[in-house]
């Protein structure tokens, strides 16, 4: 089937083809028009690289810094930096506050029966063995420091582990580098002391935001769930 589809002149993000497979009449069971299956198939069209900001071009940024925190300041957004427990504890934005609690890494998550199956030797046991489900953080220092006029960098030395450790730990590193556009560009890297798991539960950031941003969207596969293994049941 030759489908006349013509490239557009500008390219805006990612374009697929979308075909959708529909019931033709009524059944006892759905009506006419109910979609039974789907495809996709990404097309070749890719848009030009966005244009890169040159940082020099970007507002100035200003910082205060205190003992147990670092605020800083730009044109329309002020972010502060918790000292003592290692994250950011505020990001207004136009003097409306976005977040209620800083990016954290997180190791833990709710178990499944796959988790709990097998007895003295499931995965559930081994996890809470090791004491991953009660995981702290404690902050051995923080450094702050300007990249020129408009970009500032703080950088947080973190250990996280069960508050009986044995020797066993997450050695991280958080690197949040803020931006006068506004960015702010977050780095984590770790290295594990210590006898864990071979499998973890989990290896991700939480983050609480505030109450009143109830809307999101995102460009990705959805909008139910989308796991490796549904693939095939969800489409960008």
């Amino acid at each position: 089937i030759q489908l006349p589809i013509q490239k557009p002149a500008k390219l805006h993000g990612q374009y697929f083809l979308n075909l959708a497979f529909t019931l033709a009449a009524d059944t006892i069971w759905a009506e006419r028009g109910h979609e039974v299956a789907f495809a996709q198939f990404p097309l070749p069209w890719k848009p030009a690289p966005a244009r890169a900001i040159a940082q020099n071009s970007m507002p100035g940024l200003k910082v205060r810094e205190t003992k147990t925190a670092a605020v800083v300041t730009g044109s329309n957004f002020a972010i502060s930096f918790d000292k003592v427990r290692g994250t950011l504890a505020s990001w207004s934005y136009q003097n409306a506050e976005l977040i209620v609690n800083g990016p954290r890494l997180n190791f833990w998550r709710a178990t499944t029966d796959n988790d709990r199956g097998g007895g003295n030797g499931s995965l559930s046991k081994q996890w809470r063995d090791a004491g991953l489900h009660w995981l702290q953080h404690r902050v051995n220092g923080v450094t702050v420091r300007p990249l020129g006029k408009s970009a500032m960098r703080i950088t947080a030395d973190v250990c996280i582990a069960p508050p009986v450790h044995r020797q066993k730990a997450f050695d991280c590193v958080y690197t949040w580098t803020i931006l006068g556009s506004g960015d702010v560009i977050a780095h984590m890297r770790g290295k594990i002391r210590g006898e864990w798991p071979a499998q973890l539960p989990r290896i991700g950031l939480m983050m609480g935001l505030s109450p009143r941003l109830d809307r999101v969207s995102w460009f990705g596969r959805g909008p139910g769930e989308s796991y490796p293994d549904t693939h095939s049941a969800t489409h960008f």
